[in-house]
């Protein structure tokens, strides 16, 4: 299986004209978060705006991953941090559409389901340590706490606001230490 997966993430770089397609995915999946969340950045301090563009910062990043493998360059905690980001927050996305039963239902979910798929496939290239995986549960129950107690949760029709709030929380606490056991059992079974 692992032989399977090595082989699919050599070809996946080996072909210069996928990465370049991802990154170029990336970048109009980045453009229209910034378009979707415009009204709220332009009355939000700027200091917020991190908290505020959850899936398109984490789309940004996945972008700038790809381009830096393709220049030979990884940054292993980088990858970890930026996985848990994409499948925390397409899920997200994907349960708040869902619960809410919006319109763009046939847009958003299959885009923030690719976030999901993109996230686990990072986790393959991802490792960290004990302080890494502490300072990322931290970094993401605070942008939890940011969105729903400081107010910078996406402007978007959310009808079961209390149930998203514990799906945050929840996410969070179920995804960061989820990846982090699956970066340490990937690598013990290289082992072998």
């Amino acid at each position: 299986m692992l032989e399977t997966i090595d082989r699919l993430k050599e070809n996946a770089f080996s072909k210069k004209i996928l990465p370049i397609i991802a990154i170029l995915i990336g970048l109009s999946g980045f453009v229209f978060g910034i378009y979707f969340y415009w009204q709220q950045l332009m009355i939000t301090p700027f200091y917020f705006w991190i908290f505020v563009i959850d899936c398109p910062l984490y789309v940004i990043l996945f972008c700038a991953i790809i381009a830096m493998r393709m220049r030979g360059k990884t940054n292993l905690l980088f990858n970890f941090f930026v996985s848990i980001g994409l499948i925390k927050y397409g899920l997200w996305t994907i349960a708040s559409v869902a619960a809410s039963g919006w319109e763009w239902f046939w847009f958003l979910v299959p885009l923030h389901s690719v976030m999901v798929i993109a996230g686990v496939v990072l986790v393959l290239y991802s490792k960290t340590g004990l302080y890494g995986f502490i300072g990322a549960f931290a970094w993401f129950l605070t942008n939890d706490f940011i969105d729903y107690f400081l107010k910078t949760m996406p402007y978007v029709r959310i009808t079961a606001t209390e149930t998203m709030i514990f799906f945050s929380f929840v996410s969070t606490i179920i995804i960061v230490p989820l990846v982090f056991v699956a970066t340490k059992l990937i690598k013990q079974n290289r082992r072998f």
